[in-house]
């Protein structure tokens, strides 16, 4: 019987231990593509999204439908109003790429076989021109469309254009000039095209994955690349230079603990910049020369801000979020309102719609902040 017991209490104690480790390691893990045959898919159908047509008084889960299962599995990576119609938005997730309509009220799937939609970007003047950052087994790759969801491929990782093994992270779309497209990968190359993503050269090349890119409303050459976990860099002439602005931020946090989530840029003053990061919601005033710490209702001094977005049609109207919580400021920080969504994931996206702002979309993915991992 002593036996026994001992047998029972050394089994409980390394199953505890097991679930530590595989809670602290399966980050890098998915990250490595070791476990998790998609990337931050779950069993738990709380994924997908939520809209508030009010201004974010009130949220509603959008696809519930049992057909919507697979959405509802998904991490949503990225979320886009559609230039060309305001009731519609893409929806790029784990398990492909999706189409919300806010008259139906309903989610459709583009068909399959497109893999992991990490990217979605349409062109303005062309809302049928559209381009996905897309990875596929051991790559990634850009696909095109110039006719609704008829997409083929301009460049692959695997392919001929590229000399190692790599991951197209995110496409975007120059502003101005429509025909530039910008690419970032996991190995840190920031990729251009000049003919509409029909061919791309290397512009830059960064020594880390280029997470994310934040452009100017009013000057398209003015861009923030995120690279790698708490790297800043600032180009004002369309990527052909960068300057290094990691320090700007160095005195709230560095290492492997420290993560910038995405940066914001105010549609109304170039210069004013708002960073989601892992220590709290910092604020420059000098286009990131220098940043400061926002005073936030949370109990902790500096909460984990997983995104940031800003009111396209209002001044000082700031959204973030801490977890599933959206916070939001109508007087640029002075006062804050909280709302809280259901289920157990994070916020990957706060979306406004930039023609009528009371519209608003948030897509949600898994999250282990502990481990400060985002892909």
């Amino acid at each position: 019987m002593r036996e026994a017991t001992i047998l029972l209490i050394t089994i409980v104690i390394l199953s505890v231990i097991g679930g530590i480790m595989y809670n602290v390691m399966s980050p890098y893990l998915r990250e490595a593509g070791i476990i998790g045959g998609e990337e931050g898919a779950q069993i738990a159908t709380d994924g997908g999204i939520f809209v508030s047509r009010d201004e974010g008084f009130s949220w509603a889960k959008i696809g519930t439908l049992p057909e919507m299962e697979a959405f509802l599995k998904s991490d949503v990576f990225s979320v886009l109003f559609d230039p060309g119609d305001e009731n519609r938005a893409y929806i790029g997730t784990s398990t492909g790429l999706y189409v919300y309509s806010q008259v139906s009220g309903n989610i459709s799937s583009i068909p399959a076989g497109l893999g992991m939609v990490q990217s979605v970007a349409v062109d303005q003047s062309n809302k049928n021109r559209m381009y996905l950052a897309v990875k596929s087994g051991s790559g990634g790759k850009i696909l095109k469309a110039t006719r609704p969801y008829y997409f083929y491929e301009v460049y692959s990782t695997l392919g001929a254009n590229s000399g190692k093994q790599d991951n197209v992270l995110g496409v975007w779309i120059n502003r101005s000039s429509p025909n530039v497209v910008y690419a970032g990968t996991e190995t840190g190359l920031f990729l251009e095209s000049e003919n509409f993503g029909e061919s791309w050269f290397i512009k830059a090349e960064f020594k880390d994955k280029i997470r994310m890119l934040e452009m100017a409303s009013n000057d398209a050459k003015t861009m923030y690349a995120i690279v790698g976990n708490a790297g800043v860099f600032k180009t004002k002439n369309g990527g052909a230079t960068w300057l290094d602005i990691s320090n700007s931020l160095s005195s709230y946090g560095a290492g492997f603990n420290f993560l910038i989530e995405n940066i914001a840029i105010d549609p109304r003053d170039n210069n004013r910049l708002y960073a989601a990061t892992s220590r709290g919601l910092l604020k420059s005033i000098n286009g990131g020369s220098s940043f400061s710490r926002m005073e936030l209702l949370s109990p902790e001094e500096s909460p984990h801000i997983l995104y940031v977005a800003l009111d396209p049609l209002r001044d000082n109207v700031v959204y973030f979020a801490i977890g599933l919580q959206i916070h939001k400021t109508e007087d640029g920080g002075k006062n804050w309102k909280i709302k809280t969504l259901s289920g157990q994931r994070g916020v990957s996206a706060i979306k406004i719609n930039p023609v009528n702002s009371k519209t608003i979309i948030v897509g949600l993915r898994t999250v282990f902040v502990q481990a400060a991992v985002r892909k």
